[in-house]
């Protein structure tokens, strides 16, 4: 990856699962000598930080953290985020030789091309197309997704939220060819893209050209993480999380924890925040939980993982070779959960089917599958081969010598 010094803008949303991926990416490409510039909100500035980017706040962005989550004014934010980053870009982008955008700053590609710069996109999901929608409009829940259950729907609320991209200052609109944002997502997409998975994970696969689609695997590679103390029992161990958004409640968590308590398994719950480790109350011997752990850590060594199937934890699990049971909520989940349970590669446990109970007899029929343990190993051994954040590197620094070489010759 040796050659011209380049400066690359990066831009995001101020969502964990979204942003986390893209962070390996900086490192690669820092470490390889190129200057990245990371456009994010605030809450974000520490991670980007020391990723190696230089940070750049948005431009006049909203107040993001005092609204209630999944609320009205949490949704209107989520739109005014879109709307102060794709101003900061449209600002500061035109000294840059690209511009790297993840899949939810759908205007990446257009606002790129008014630029006069190349634009490569991250997809931290499954590779999307109409019918992949329409699944995550009928099964992702009361979320975004909910968006997508109609084409009717979809169109009449984008041309409600899209002019709101506008309300700070007077700028042109997004040269879109759609004013869907269903539509927006599938068909503005760049020559390049990048999707953290394996191909044979993706649904509908054949659909997306290898060309222009490239499936890099999971983005695991020299995370850092804190330290963290197993106990010395030697039994196996249990991980159960849900993630940055989906924070199940108590009665939920003690429903989980009942399933594995006194059980010949050492449970590591993260439970998301301090407020609900307190709680939790007394627990089991063989159960710790925590507000948060280093989760690689913690997969490299677990013999289940119990999650709400989101994309990145997912993929990191399947990664080390980690059996799942998936507890949807919303948004892909349901998806990522389908696709899991076709491939063998794990269980799934609807929310309002879940018990004590049921949770133990899945496990044990799990843990001893034999079709279910070769799917595994498997897909952990593609997995381990996969280029991951490196690939993407490459490939995008590839294409830029390639323009430019293009441009030489003419």
């Amino acid at each position: 990856m040796e050659g011209k010094k380049r400066r690359i803008l990066m831009v995001n949303l101020p969502y964990s699962g979204h942003t986390n991926p893209s962070l390996g990416l900086v490192r690669c490409l820092v470490a390889a000598g190129h200057e990245v510039d990371y456009v994010q909100a605030d809450g974000f500035r520490a991670r980007v930080e020391a990723s190696g980017a230089r940070f750049v706040p948005y431009d006049a962005p909203p107040n993001t953290y005092d609204a209630p989550p999944h609320s009205c004014v949490s949704a209107l934010n989520e739109v005014l985020n879109w709307g102060a980053a794709y101003r900061t870009v449209r600002r500061i982008g035109a000294n840059y030789d690209c511009l790297i955008y993840e899949l939810l700053f759908f205007p990446g590609k257009a606002l790129a091309a008014e630029l006069g710069i190349p634009s490569y996109r991250l997809i931290s999901t499954f590779a999307l197309n109409r019918n992949l929608l329409r699944v995550l409009g009928q099964t992702g829940g009361p979320y975004l997704t909910a968006l997508f259950r109609s084409e009717r729907l979809c169109t009449a609320l984008s041309r409600l939220f899209l002019p709101k991209f506008s309300l700070r200052e007077k700028i042109p609109k997004f040269s879109l060819r759609e004013n869907n944002l269903a539509e927006a997502l599938v068909s503005e997409a760049p020559p390049h893209n990048f999707i953290y998975t394996l191909r044979d994970f993706q649904p509908e696969e054949a659909c997306f050209p290898e060309t222009k689609y490239h499936f890099v695997g999971p983005a695991v590679e020299d995370r850092a993480e804190e330290p963290f103390s197993f106990g010395e029992s030697g039994n196996p161990i249990v991980y159960i999380s849900f993630g940055t958004l989906m924070h199940a409640d108590k009665r939920f968590w003690k429903k989980l924890i009942a399933a594995f308590a006194g059980r010949r398994v050492e449970v590591i719950c993260a439970v998301g925040s301090e407020k609900l480790v307190c709680s939790l109350g007394d627990l089991p011997q063989n159960v710790r939980v925590y507000a948060r752990v280093p989760q690689l850590t913690v997969l490299r060594r677990a013999s289940l993982f119990v999650t709400h199937g989101g994309m990145n934890s997912v993929n990191e699990a399947l990664y080390y070779g980690v059996p799942m049971i998936v507890i949807p909520f919303g948004l892909d989940q349901p998806l990522v959960g389908r696709e899991l349970a076709r491939r063998k590669l794990g269980r799934v446990i609807v929310p309002r089917e879940l018990t004590a109970a049921r949770l133990w007899r899945t496990a044990k029929d799990l843990r001893r599958d034999p079709e279910a343990r070769e799917a595994r190993i498997e897909m952990q051994r593609k997995a381990q081969a996969s280029g991951g954040n490196l690939e993407v590197a490459k490939c995008i620094l590839e294409d830029l010598a390639a323009r430019e070489a293009g441009r030489r010759a003419e």
